[in-house]
């Protein structure tokens, strides 16, 4: 038999704690490193996910583009094979990979790697970018290459 348990401590056990944003963390340790380790680079995150006012975020998706995915994270600096680094975050492999190793066929997903493979045939250097490590591994290889 189940023990009795008041009201109040049920809606406390069945509470949820506030969901991180994961995503957000992770481009905020990204803007971090690249401000400490090459304080004189210039980068800019795209700022879709953020909350705004509805007279704002209205005036923000007309003056974005309709057909493409604009992706998290793009770093300006040429490359003698690229234009620039852009960079699609994601917290970790699994939300663009399934187990086997292909790519995940959600609308969002495949959407945001039409946008990559459309800035690839364009000449930038793009990429999802799966968690910090990996994220940094994409950012060093560009960066060393220049």
């Amino acid at each position: 038999m189940k023990d009795k348990i008041s009201i109040a401590e049920f809606h406390k056990k069945k509470a949820k704690k506030p969901r991180k944003k994961e995503e957000e963390s992770l481009s905020l340790r990204v803007c971090k490193y690249l401000d400490v380790k090459y304080p004189n680079l210039v980068y800019s995150c795209d700022l879709s996910g953020i909350k705004l006012p509805i007279g704002l975020a209205t005036k923000a998706a007309k003056q974005r583009c309709k057909n493409f995915k604009i992706l998290d994270l793009t770093i300006y600096a040429y490359h003698k094979d690229y234009g620039c680094l852009i960079i699609e975050l994601k917290k970790d492999r699994d939300e663009v990979y399934c187990k086997d190793g292909t790519m995940r066929q959600s609308e969002h997903i495949q959407a945001q790697y039409k946008s990559i493979e459309k800035l690839r045939n364009n000449g930038y250097s793009a990429h999802f970018g799966c968690g910090f490590d990996e994220t940094i591994k994409i950012i060093e290889n560009y960066l060393f290459k220049l």
